[in-house]
């Protein structure tokens, strides 16, 4: 299988480099009456760019106001979704969190991911 990711990754690296970050990994909540969630934390390179207007677009309807960006990331990363109960997995880079929020698109199977990160307000 050809590794899209580390040929595209490689070509824009020289302009955009890629970011070291852990990926904390929703796990579960902790039992607790607080129901705080737990989370697993791993290492992983990403590229961080700004929304494109095509991005903005697909999010029009969502009335945001918060800082976004869009994140390229390997493997299946899982956005918010309460409806489903998946997800909650954050970001932490340039020491701030950001909240999995958008899949915008999928290569390969499960292979890379394009995934909007929404800024928490809670430090890292």
């Amino acid at each position: 299988m050809i590794d899209l990711y580390g040929i595209a990754g490689g070509l824009t690296e020289v302009i955009n480099p890629f970011t070291q970050a852990t990926l904390r990994v929703y796990d579960a909540e902790d039992g607790s009456r607080r129901q705080k969630p737990k989370y697993r934390d791993v290492p992983v390179e990403i590229e961080v760019q700004s929304l494109s207007g095509s991005d903005l677009q697909h999010l029009d309807n969502l009335n945001q106001t918060s800082e976004m960006r869009a994140v390229y990331i390997r493997g299946r990363i899982s956005p918010l979704s309460e409806a489903l109960q998946l997800g909650g997995d954050v970001l932490v880079f340039n020491n701030r969190q950001w909240l999995i929020t958008q899949l915008i698109e999928e290569w390969g199977n499960g292979e890379w991911r394009k995934v909007v990160v929404t800024l928490q307000n809670d430090p890292a």
